[in-house]
């Protein structure tokens, strides 16, 4: 994937963009477009499947938790999943719900997570993080926020 074709289509939005940020504000795939958000998926996604596990398994303590049957990891802002694929990928046992504010996203998380064999423990929500009780996540072992600040609300 070429960065001209993915970013340069959403050049006419940074002037908002850059002044949001200043600020402390997020902005939405919908405001950046459909190339944006697939060559963000893109990027991130080499780093999540080779390097989040093992980052993981550097912590004892955290190791120790997950690996238990019946654990639970929420990954809030999971974009189209690939880091929660990684999760449940790391960690079999473990149930992983995957949250975000966008629905193109999580809908490409679901194609995703089915390819990848791993539908039937990562699931996936159109949700804000805060909202995590609604579906039973707040009992988690586990909350990570991976790469995510672009998108949160100032």
């Amino acid at each position: 994937m070429r960065c001209h074709r993915c970013w340069l289509p959403s050049a006419p939005s940074w002037t908002g963009c850059w002044r949001r940020y200043r600020n402390g504000g997020g902005v939405s795939w919908a405001e950046l477009g459909d190339n944006a958000r697939d060559s963000q998926a893109a990027l991130n996604r080499p780093w999540f499947e080779s390097a989040l596990a093992p980052a993981l398994h550097r912590w004892p303590e955290v190791e120790a938790v997950l690996a238990n049957e019946g654990a639970r990891i929420a990954d809030v802002g999971c974009g189209a999943g690939w880091s929660t694929i990684a999760l449940a990928r790391a960690y079999p046992s473990a149930a992983v719900i995957g949250v975000d504010v966008d629905a193109p996203s999580i809908q490409a998380a679901n194609a995703n997570a089915e390819v990848a064999g791993v539908a039937d423990r990562a699931t996936f929500r159109v949700a804000q993080g805060q909202s995590l009780s609604e579906f039973g996540a707040v009992r988690c072992c586990l909350r990570v926020r991976v790469r995510s600040r672009h998108a949160a609300p100032g």
